[in-house]
């Protein structure tokens, strides 16, 4: 849990846990701290960043429409991609309430595979969120000279690239920041041992994603 305007991280939890007074007693696997030190794909969580390049590159509007194929996409690179659900006609809003892996990557192959990047970068992706906790994985997101004619039909719905749980955590919190992205922390001050503080932490901003309108669309269709 982050508070967006500041990046303050104010709960963090793994399961299984474990008494860091007698760790040896716990496998080693239940000591990582899952949310900063694991990679995964996302998902349809990373649509996010799709449709956020695309409104602020103003290749869609909320309301555009966009044929979903009935739940089967039959791309021109012989991947078939699929819905969980079958839908014909979508707008874009639906697209992303409804989770249309097909329209998103409809939407992206308008963006084009240049801006997806960029966006992805932009939001943090494949690099270090720079929080103050040891271990912290950057995920995995391919230079476009690596990416394969396939890329574009998986990327934007979330494969082909990693995270970790608290990249995906700080895009959103991104968006619910009117388009700032904030470095996370956990330690707001540390005290010397007569309990003087002797260093305060605060905010840190690492930069722009996206307009401030942008984000305020995409915090409309997210609700």
């Amino acid at each position: 849990v982050m508070e967006p305007r500041t990046g303050q991280i104010l709960a963090l939890a793994n399961y299984p846990n474990y008494d860091p007074n007698h760790f040896g007693d716990f496998p080693r696997e239940f000591w990582r701290d899952r949310v900063v030190n694991d990679e995964f794909e996302p998902g349809s969580t990373f649509k996010l960043i799709a449709a956020a390049g695309a409104l602020e590159e103003g290749v869609v509007q909320e309301d555009d429409r966009f044929f979903c194929e009935n739940g089967e996409y039959h791309t021109d690179y012989g991947r078939v991609v699929t819905d969980h659900e079958k839908h014909g006609w979508l707008t874009f809003r639906e697209i992303f309430g409804f989770s249309s892996n097909i329209g998103m990557v409809k939407v992206s192959a308008k963006l084009g595979k240049d801006n997806l990047y960029r966006y992805a970068k932009r939001f943090g992706i494949g690099d270090l969120t720079g929080i103050d906790l040891p271990g912290e994985s950057p995920g995995k997101l391919r230079p476009l000279d690596k990416w394969s004619g396939l890329s574009l039909t998986s990327i934007p719905y979330g494969y082909e690239v990693s995270t970790t749980p608290l990249q995906i955590l700080d895009a959103y919190a991104a968006i619910a920041n009117g388009g700032v992205l904030m470095r996370p922390y956990v330690v707001r001050a540390l005290e010397n041992s007569s309990g003087r503080v002797v260093r305060v932490f605060g905010p840190v901003k690492i930069r722009r994603v996206c307009s401030a309108r942008t984000a305020k669309r995409l915090t409309a269709m997210m609700r």
